[in-house]
């Protein structure tokens, strides 16, 4: 009787493994036609859209060796070093600008194949697991990092690479050996590309501990400690940078606004409506309905939470929390969702470990139309953001519309300065570019340089013009206000309008043309 209920099981296991390699077989092509369908939205994309001022920084980081790199990432991106490197010598082979986003776009595509794996061993319950993959592949934020020269791509892709390596190194039943090492290079990796990836350390750390994996923990903070000791370069940089990031800063928020700031941040990733009014996009009450009906179907399916929900709910909770206290001490413009990318795939996980825990015979329906509706969602935000064909700024057009029209001795004013650095991108026409109140040196940013205090900053930026000269193009990108700095936006207008009439006015997505005559 005994080898007959072993013959059972073992028959059963067989047949488990089979089915599993069957679905993994039959996804495959599925999973290849998602990766197409998203490279057939970034690609085109990539190379029509403008870049924009972060993406003006990253490529003059990036565009001369590898020693600038490093010191402009240190000192003036104010960030660590690792992707700005990368982006470098990845650069070395063509230095376009569509070459530069496409490092951005392979690096999303392989993190699609990774969360195609991460499904599979989380989310096996849920089938067919490429409705995770879909989800993940046409969510906006995706599409976006895609098409960003940041390294909110390749900071997602860690994420992602981390938990898998996380999972066999440590989590698994018969936790490998080399999934640790690996696991042990990535996070040396994360924290040398963003030093909010520590994050996601100190919540797989505390998985184990919440799970009571001793062992597991022991080995998992002695490699900790190996990271630590590595990191031990970036210390004496990481206060200058600090101050330096906060030293505009005014104001901070409460516990009560980062909840809710980082509650919304967690509807923004999982839940894209951001082409719906604010109004009803950023209302409490929704984010209420949705909170309460995903813990309705927790507390109902509570009998079928596995330790990999646990492991997905506590890194979620974990990185969730440590933001809401770091954003009590960062203004708002510091922690926007782009800043906050490390918590990207545990959103989207999370969420789908809820749908994995409902009864099985209305899993694959509920799972369906969780997948079609947030596609849908997600395809009414991408037409609303990349309608216009262009970024914010839309800089190309810009430069394209003032060399048809500009005649010699017409010098280009640029306000905000920082518009310069994306414009010069595409302008090469016949007149000079002139930022006001003066060029970015490249030396230390500080949000003060680009205050326009009196009219003196507008002459003494178009005296460097040799020639006289009667009318001016005007470029303003409409950005008034950065941290708690005020550019002067009004004191600037009310200096154009004293001296120059407008003869001309063209609107651009993000940024305004204007032709104007001295009085």
């Amino acid at each position: 009787m005994r080898y007959l209920t072993d013959l059972k099981e073992a028959r059963e296991k067989v047949d488990g493994i089979a089915a599993n390699a069957y679905a993994r077989i039959k996804e495959s092509p599925v999973l290849l036609f998602l990766i197409f369908l998203n490279l057939c939205i970034t690609i085109p994309l990539c190379a029509t859209l403008n870049v924009i001022i972060d993406e003006a920084y990253s490529l003059d980081t990036t565009g001369k060796d590898i020693g600038y790199a490093l010191h402009q990432a240190l000192n003036y991106e104010l960030q660590p070093p690792l992707y700005f490197i990368l982006l470098n010598l990845w650069r070395n082979l063509n230095h376009s600008i569509f070459f530069a986003r496409l490092f951005s776009i392979i690096c999303m595509t392989i993190t699609i194949y990774c969360v195609s794996k991460l499904a599979q061993k989380l989310l096996n319950k849920i089938y067919p697991n490429w409705l995770v993959v879909a989800v993940f592949a046409f969510n906006p934020f995706t599409i976006w990092a895609a098409l960003e020269i940041r390294l909110y791509a390749f900071l997602i892709l860690l994420s992602a690479l981390l938990w898998l390596a996380f999972y066999d190194g440590y989590f698994a039943s018969t936790p490998k050996i080399r999934p640790r090492l690996l696991y042990l290079f990535l996070s040396i990796a994360a924290l040398y590309t963003q030093y909010f990836s520590g994050f996601f350390l100190v919540a797989n750390g505390a998985v184990l501990l919440f799970l009571r994996r001793w062992q597991d923990l022991r080995n998992y903070l002695a490699n900790m400690a190996v990271v630590g000791f590595c990191f031990i370069p970036m210390l004496g940089v990481i206060p200058h940078q600090f101050s330096d990031h906060t030293s505009s800063i005014k104001q901070y928020s409460s516990l009560v606004d980062s909840l809710r700031g980082l509650f919304r941040r967690l509807g923004y990733y999982g839940l894209p409506i951001s082409w719906l009014p604010p109004a009803f996009r950023e209302h409490w009450l929704l984010y209420v309905i949705i909170t309460s009906v995903l813990l309705m179907i927790v507390i109902k399916y509570r009998a079928s939470i596995s330790q990999t929900h646990v492991f997905i709910w506590i890194s979620t909770f974990v990185v969730f929390t440590l933001f809401v206290i770091v954003r009590m001490r960062l203004s708002q413009e510091l922690i926007e969702p782009r800043h906050t990318a490390i918590l990207f795939l545990p959103s989207i996980f999370s969420i789908a470990a809820v749908m994995s825990l409902i009864e099985e015979k209305h899993r694959r329906k509920i799972t369906i139309a969780w997948a079609i509706t947030l596609i849908l969602l997600g395809t009414g935000s991408l037409y609303s953001s990349y309608k216009p064909l262009a970024k914010y700024g839309d800089y190309i057009r810009v430069a394209e519309y003032i060399m048809s029209e500009e005649k010699p001795n017409q010098p280009i004013v640029i306000f905000n300065a920082e518009a310069k650095i994306a414009l010069r991108n595409y302008y090469a026409g016949k007149n000079a570019l002139v930022a006001i109140p003066k060029d970015e040196d490249f030396k230390s940013y500080d949000p003060q340089n680009f205050v326009f205090r009196d009219e003196k900053d507008l002459f003494s930026s178009l005296a460097v013009i040799p020639n006289d000269f009667t009318k001016i193009w005007v470029v303003n990108n409409y950005l008034c206000k950065f941290l708690d700095v005020d550019y002067g936006c009004d004191i600037f207008e009310e200096s154009l309008q004293k001296y120059y009439s407008v003869e001309t006015r063209r609107e651009f997505y993000g940024a305004e043309v204007r032709l104007m005559r001295r009085k």
